[in-house]
């Protein structure tokens, strides 16, 4: 599975995304990010296809 994450810290001006392939998340509900550490960010979609990920990815970041 590959899952889209959109960082709290985001505005209406710029969306920051992350992709994964993995879902670890602490007790805290930061989730583990590879070489950014464990960060506040929300599930905005997941999939078994990278390509449907990336693409709402891109829909994610054009309409902010």
């Amino acid at each position: 599975m590959y899952y889209l994450w959109k960082d709290k810290r985001s505005t209406n001006k710029q969306a920051i995304v992350y992709l994964t392939d993995y879902k670890e998340v602490r007790e805290d509900g930061k989730v583990k990010i590879d070489n950014y550490g464990y960060l506040d960010v929300e599930l905005v979609h997941s999939s078994s296809l990278r390509e449907e990920c990336i693409e709402a990815a891109q829909r994610l970041i054009k309409s902010s």
